[in-house]
């Protein structure tokens, strides 16, 4: 193994830890400045996000990144339909669950990936049950399903896979209705029932809190959004299986910092299942 591959399996396998990616950048600076500066510009910025708890800006780019992305995204782009970089790396992908089944070994070891958005297969259904069988999973943070319309049936396979260990975050951008016992599932299964956050569209049957208006003014006259109570279908859930950090506003974070939050103690507020 080079050195420059030792110090890139270090950054993948320990994805939360900023010196590997910084001794990263140290070692290519002579070689690839932009890249280590780069690197260490996204380091600061992601410090300055979780300290303030605010959402990264997807949309703005550095203009490094602008300049080189073309070259440093290259190889990913072969496999992906879109990527995103966080802390000087690759840290989100969005691709076909089919190429993610074949090509996510080789992902991982390239990039400290923690986010996949699963988009609709290019042919064919969506393969949920190899997905929810499959070990790559144990990778991830995050699981976005960004396009596919997939049955409460499906839904319910994939929570009870038993690969969702690091699963902080799952978002879902269908507007499909989702049925309660698949929240269910997410509460009984030990692993989602840590996650931080469940993102849907549609929130009917959505058993948490949901931010919004709240129909007061504030002294200005202006609305004041919050979050409101706890449905009592929220209630329920927590008397069966203690306390459910997805279904508090309290714990809502940027999905790619979750990780971070959970390692440091910060979030969730309470801990799961407690009574």
């Amino acid at each position: 193994m080079s050195r420059y591959q030792d110090l890139l399996a270090k950054v993948t396998g320990n994805p939360e830890d900023d010196g590997p990616r910084l001794a990263f950048a140290n070692e290519i600076r002579a070689s690839e400045p932009d890249r280590a500066t780069f690197i260490e510009t996204q380091i600061e910025q992601a410090r300055s996000r979780r300290h303030a708890r605010y959402p990264a800006n997807s949309s703005l780019k550095h203009p490094l990144l602008l300049k080189h992305e073309p070259e440093w995204g290259r190889t990913f782009a072969k496999y992906t339909r879109s990527y995103q970089f966080d802390r000087g790396f690759i840290t989100m992908v969005e691709m076909d669950p089919f190429m993610f089944l074949e090509y996510g070994e080789w992902l991982f070891i390239n990039a400290p990936i923690r986010m996949v958005r699963f988009a609709s297969p290019e042919t064919g259904a969506f393969p949920m049950a190899e997905l929810a069988a499959s070990p790559l999973l144990e990778h991830l943070d995050v699981v976005s399903f960004y396009g596919p319309v997939l049955s409460d049936a499906e839904l319910l396979e994939f929570a009870q896979s038993d690969y969702l260990k690091r699963l902080q975050c799952f978002a879902l951008t269908s507007e499909r209705e989702i049925g309660a016992a698949v929240y269910e599932a997410f509460a009984a299964h030990p692993a989602t029932r840590k996650m931080l956050q469940v993102l849907v569209l549609t929130l009917k049957n959505f058993p948490g809190q949901v931010f919004g208006d709240t129909g007061r003014d504030d002294m200005s006259g202006a609305a004041v959004e919050d979050w409101s109570e706890l449905p009592a279908a929220g209630q329920a859930l927590e008397k069966t299986y203690g306390y459910i950090p997805w279904l508090h506003g309290d714990n809502a974070c940027e999905p790619l910092d979750a990780s971070y939050f959970v390692a440091k103690h910060i979030l969730p507020v309470k801990t799961p299942g407690q009574k």
